[in-house]
């Protein structure tokens, strides 16, 4: 899933492209290793879900990329 959407920093507005990470072992990774759900278990003994956490790349759009996103050192 990938939504277009601008983003204000510092006053300057930045178009981007705002894609979902949907692994779930990568947003753990992202989080340090803890789990994107978080459960509860009340008094009687069920588990509810409490939090779900949710990542997002952004890429800034209408920007020129020079020699193709290669970053290896040219000489």
């Amino acid at each position: 899933m990938s939504v277009r959407v601008r983003l204000k920093i510092d006053g300057k507005l930045y178009d981007v492209t705002a894609v979902l990470v949907q692994d779930r072992d990568e947003v753990a990774r992202l989080r340090g290793g803890e789990s994107p759900i978080v459960n509860t278990v009340d008094a009687e003994g069920n588990e509810s879900v409490t939090e779900e956490w949710h990542y997002w790349r952004l890429y800034q759009r209408n920007v020129r990329e020079y020699g193709g996103g290669d970053l290896r050192a040219t000489r």
